[in-house]
C-alpha cells in the first residue's frame, strides 16, 4: 500500500499527526520556479522579507503535490470505493481493501492523507500570520500571498472534511478541526460541525477575494478557485442560489470552457492546462498522478467499468481520450502521459467544467429548466461531434446532469462522495471484486479519523463503526 519504513515507524509509535507535520521538515525545491522553498520547522520561520514570504507560498503548493493530496489518495480515495472501477487481474494489492470497503483507522492510505493536507494547511498558516508585516512596494506583493495562502487552507480544509467528515445534515455532522495557529505544534483540537467549518472556509475565501491581482496563473490559487470552493459548498449545503452564484462567479474568472480538440489536449497523452481552474505544476521526479490506475510496465491496478464505458456516445472525445485499448484490455488512459513520460500527468484540482455542472445541478433544483439545460448543453456540445440538445425537464433533466458529472468527472476524486451526497447505494454490475453493493447507511460511506490521531489526541473523536 505505497508505506515507507519510516511511515510504519509513525504508525507504531503512535506519534500525534499534528505534531509529525511539524517535525515534517524542509518544504522541497519547485524546480520550474528555480527557488528553494523555505524551511518551515518547529519555530515559526523568519519570513524578513518578501521573498522569503514567496518561498513559504511554494512550499504549502509543493506539499499539495505528495502522495497524500493531489496526486494520489485524495483523487484515489473518491474513486477506488466506487462504482466505475473493476480491479484488474495483475493488481497486487493496491487499493484493493479501499475498494472492498475493507478500510479501518489504521489504514496507511488514510494517514497519508491526513498528514500530509494538514501539512499544507500548516505551511498555508504561516504565510497568514506573517503577511501583515510587509509594508511598502512589498505589501501589494505580500497580499497576493496571504490571499493565495488563505484558498489553500479553505481548499485543505475543504479536502479533508469531505474526506473525514461525517455525512452531511443539516450542517451539524462532525469534520475535522479547524487549524489557524501554525505555531502551537501540540494542540489537541476537537472536531467541529459543518456549518462551523463552512462558516471559517467562507471567511477565508471571501477575505482572500479582494487581494488577488488580475492576472491568472491557473498553478496557483486564484479567485476563481474561491467561488469555486464555495459552489461546492453550497451544493452540500443544498444553497441552490449560492451555489449558482458562485459556480456563475467561478466560470467569470476561469478560462473558458474545454472545446472539443482542446478537450484531447489536456488529458491522455498530452498535459495542457485548458480550461484548468487550479493545476498542480509537476516535475519528472513527483509522484505520478496515474499511479492509482495504471503504471507503465506493469499493468493496470484497476480496469474502468463497462457502467461507466456504457454512458458514452460514440462521438464523445473523452471516450476515446481517457480510455484505450492495450495487449487487448481496456485502460484508463486520463492521466496517461506522454511516451517519454509515461504516467506523469498533472492533477487538475478544478476545472471550468465542473462550474457548469454545478450550475446546472443547482439551477434544476430551483426549477430552472431552461437555465440547467443550457449548461448541460455546454459541456455536451463540447464533448460530443455532432450533438444536438435532448431537450430534457423535470426529473429526466436531473437525471442527465448527474450522468454527465460521472462522465466529465471521471477518475478525478468525485464519484464515491457525489454517490454518497445523492443518498445512494455503490451498485457495481460489472463487478471482479468479492464485494459489489454498498448499502448507502453503511457506516463505510464515512472514512475513519487515522488511529494515531486518535491515540494521541484525548479531544478527539472517532466516526461512528470504527
Amino acid at each position: 500500500m505505497w508505506i515507507s519504513k519510516f511511515k510504519k515507524m509513525i504508525l507504531m509509535k503512535k506519534i500525534n499527526i499534528l505534531w509529525i507535520m511539524a517535525l515534517v521538515l524542509m518544504f522541497v525545491s519547485c524546480e520550474s520556479l528555480e527557488i528553494e522553498p523555505n524551511v518551515n520547522d518547529v519555530i515559526q520561520p523568519n519570513l524578513e522579507n518578501i521573498e522569503d514570504l514567496n518561498k513559504s507560498i511554494i512550499g504549502a503548493y509543493e506539499g499539495l503535490k505528495n502522495e497524500g493530496a493531489y496526486t494520489g489518495f485524495i483523487v484515489a480515495l473518491g474513486e477506488w470505493p466506487a462504482d466505475d472501477l473493476k480491479i484488474s487481474s495483475e493488481n497486487t494489492g493496491q487499493g484493493a481493501i479501499i475498494h472492498e470497503w475493507d478500510y479501518e483507522q489504521g489504514d496507511a492510505d488514510l494517514e497519508d492523507c491526513w498528514e500530509d493536507m494538514y501539512n499544507v494547511n500548516r505551511r498555508a498558516n504561516f504565510v497568514i500570520l506573517n503577511a501583515d508585516k510587509f509594508t511598502g512596494d512589498d505589501a501589494t506583493e505580500a497580499v497576493q500571498y496571504k490571499s493565495e495562502a488563505l484558498v489553500i487552507r479553505a481548499l485543505a480544509h475543504y479536502e479533508l472534511s469531505k474526506i473525514f467528515g461525517q455525512k452531511y445534515d443539516s450542517g451539524n455532522g462532525l469534520t475535522v478541526p479547524y487549524i489557524s495557529d501554525p505555531t502551537d505544534i501540540f494542540q489537541k483540537a476537537s472536531r467541529i460541525t459543518y456549518n462551523e467549518m463552512f462558516g471559517n472556509i467562507k471567511d477565508d475565501i471571501n477575505a482572500s477575494l479582494s487581494g488577488f491581482s488580475s492576472e491568472f496563473n491557473p498553478n496557483r490559487t486564484s479567485r476563481a478557485l474561491g467561488y469555486g470552493i464555495l459552489a461546492r459548498i453550497a451544493l452540500i449545503e443544498e444553497d441552490w442560489s449560492t451555489a449558482a452564484t458562485s459556480a456563475a462567479n467561478a466560470i467569470d474568472n476561469a478560462p473558458v470552457l474545454a472545446d472539443i480538440e482542446s478537450y484531447s489536449m489536456m488529458f491522455g497523452e498530452n498535459d495542457e492546462d485548458g480550461e484548468a481552474i487550479f493545476k498542480l505544476a509537476l516535475s519528472p521526479d513527483d509522484q505520478h498522478l496515474n499511479d492509482p490506475f495504471f503504471v507503465d510496465g506493469v499493468g493496470s491496478r484497476f480496469e474502468p467499468s463497462s457502467d461507466l464505458l456504457d454512458l458514452y456516445d460514440d462521438g464523445d472525445v473523452r471516450l476515446t481520450t481517457n480510455f484505450a485499448m492495450l495487449d487487448g484490455k481496456q485502460i484508463i488512459n486520463k492521466y496517461r502521459g506522454s511516451e517519454s513520460n509515461r504516467d506523469l500527468h498533472e492533477p487538475f484540482a478544478m476545472r471550468t467544467s465542473e462550474m457548469y455542472l454545478i450550475k446546472a445541478e443547482a439551477n434544476a433544483m430551483m426549477n430552472n429548466d431552461s437555465q440547467a439545460l443550457s449548461d448541460l448543453d455546454a459541456i455536451r456540445s463540447n464533448r460530443i461531434s455532432g450533438y444536438t440538445s435532448l431537450g430534457e425537464s423535470g426529473n429526466a433533466l436531473d437525471v442527465a446532469i448527474r450522468t454527465e458529472r460521472r462522465k466529465e468527472l471521471a477518475y478525478e476524486g468525485f464519484r464515491f462522495f457525489d454517490i454518497r451526497r445523492y443518498n445512494e447505494d455503490v451498485v457495481r454490475s460489472d463487478c471482479t471484486s468479492d464485494r459489489c453493493t454498498l448499502s448507502q447507511d453503511n457506516f463505510k460511506f464515512v472514512y475513519p479519523i487515522p488511529r494515531a490521531e486518535i491515540f494521541a489526541n484525548e479531544n478527539m473523536v472517532q466516526n461512528d463503526g470504527y
